[in-house]
């Protein structure tokens, strides 16, 4: 019996995998999928972080994005019928400020400090595979020099195990 109550806590005390299989049926071009972590957390509203995995319709290049705000540090969430500002329809939008993020993760709103942090997405023949050990921190903006990649320099900063700290992505 005591093997079986220590067996237990080992499985629920080890971190999840790192990274999330999404298979081909699990998706939809054009519409971005919320994978939550929940080993990473969530945000002041109880929302689970996580990552989108957004596929483009036209077969361009997968992302996957850090669903939480570089900024407010809340979850954005998808919003299929908001205007995107460039004839496209649904953005990321960050319920706890005016924060809108295109399809593939650009600063859609004045006074952003960066794009939407990423995370490495792999395709596969079955579909994607989103790592969660590492995020490639947004692309400056607004003369932004911390927290966010300059201009042709992807910086990477390792993910921690268990919940995301209050100042991560700084």
């Amino acid at each position: 019996m005591l093997f079986l109550g220590g067996l237990c806590l080992m499985s629920f005390a080890n971190t999840p995998d790192r990274e999330i299989r999404v298979r081909h049926s699990e998706y939809e071009e054009g519409l971005p999928k919320f994978l939550p972590a929940t080993s990473m957390g969530f945000d002041g509203q109880n929302r689970t972080f996580g990552a989108f995995l957004a596929v483009p319709v036209d077969g361009g290049q997968a992302v996957a994005l850090l669903s939480r705000d570089p900024d407010s540090g809340c979850n954005v969430l998808w919003e299929a019928l908001e205007d995107a500002g460039d004839g496209r329809r649904g953005v990321y939008a960050d319920p706890c400020s005016e924060a809108r993020y295109s399809f593939d993760g650009t600063a859609l709103h004045a006074g952003a400090t960066s794009n939407l942090h990423q995370l490495d997405a792999s395709r596969e023949v079955t579909g994607y595979v989103v790592n969660f050990e590492q995020i490639i921190l947004g692309a400056c903006q607004n003369g932004a020099t911390e927290g966010c990649s300059p201009a042709g320099e992807a910086i990477r900063r390792p993910v921690p195990k268990g919940f995301l700290p209050d100042d991560f992505g700084d």
